[in-house]
């Protein structure tokens, strides 16, 4: 009697036991849920405050090029029209100044973005095959390569993109097979993985997948 009103205290330990690690876990990942939602909406908000900065320095340059016409002071028409095509490449005037100037094929080959160096810096970082294991204890292993593309298993070689958000260092894949967006940051000699899916949701919604891979190579 005795023995089976320990086996049944014992199992009520156990079953109390289990459903407080589980308990633990719902918490664990709803903190984590909410860090990635808080996360991404300060992503959004730099990201809309970088665009609205740009835009503005982009129609400021448009008036002091427009100014400079008006007094005939060509060298500083052509400097801020030359700024305008290192903030936005695909500015139409600006192309077209310099199209008519004949010399459009030139400055942009002599205008870097003004990223590039940063983003090169940023990159090489990245360069080397990595081992990634997810929170739901899937693994893959993935590859950045020196030019910029990014390998895994299943998937075409894909062009990355270097992000500096929240002063972090990071890249962005978007994988066309299986719609999907994955992103890398630099976290010590790891890198932290997000993703989501569909791509269309990244910034919008917490990641639907996180992890942190290795260097293996």
């Amino acid at each position: 009697m005795l023995r089976a009103i320990l086996c049944t205290l014992l199992l009520c330990v156990l079953s109390l036991s289990v459903v407080l690690a589980a308990d633990n876990a719902k918490l664990i990942d709803a903190v984590i849920r909410n860090y990635y939602v808080e996360l991404a909406k300060a992503d959004e908000l730099r990201n809309k405050s970088v665009d609205r900065s740009k835009n503005d320095a982009l129609a400021e340059l448009v008036k002091l090029a427009s100014r400079a016409y008006s007094e005939k002071d060509r060298l500083a028409e052509t400097n801020a029209w030359r700024m305008i095509l290192r903030l936005d490449r695909s500015h139409p005037k600006a192309l077209q100044y310099f199209t008519d100037l004949g010399t459009l094929e030139q400055v942009l080959k002599d205008l870097p973005p003004l990223e590039q160096s940063n983003e090169a810096n940023i990159y090489s970082r990245f360069v080397g095959k990595w081992q990634i294991t997810y929170n739901n204890e899937a693994t893959e292993i993935i590859a950045f390569g020196k030019t910029g593309t990014h390998t895994i298993p299943n998937q075409p070689n894909v062009k990355c993109r270097v992000d500096a958000i929240l002063l972090s260092e990071s890249v962005t894949v978007t994988y066309p097979r299986g719609d999907h967006l994955n992103r890398y940051t630099l976290a010590g000699d790891q890198l932290l993985v997000e993703q989501w899916g569909p791509a269309s949701e990244y910034l919008k919604s917490p990641p639907h997948f996180f992890g942190r891979a290795v260097r293996v190579e």
